[in-house]
């Protein structure tokens, strides 16, 4: 507990830094989150594309459809549609 000022300062000043560090890690972990699911779809539209003989870029576009519409059914299914 902060018995004057500077210690108040202190721990103020430690509280926000934490906040930042917090805030910091939550990003990381959602670029990381994001670049796994770019790499997934990738891999997945090489697949598509290998399999089907649809150009690749093809392939892209209907996987990231796929995609969409799982994510816009589990939001549905999970959070009422937001």
């Amino acid at each position: 507990m902060a018995t004057n000022s500077t210690d108040f300062g202190r721990e103020r000043h430690l509280v926000t830094s934490l906040k930042r560090v917090v805030e910091l890690h939550r990003h990381i972990r959602l670029d990381k989150a994001e670049q796994a699911r770019k790499q997934f779809l990738e891999t997945l539209s090489q697949r598509v594309s290998e399999r089907t003989g649809l150009p690749i870029e093809t392939a892209r576009r209907q996987v990231e459809a796929v995609a969409v519409s799982a994510r816009k059914l589990h939001e549905v299914r999970w959070f009422g549609g937001r």
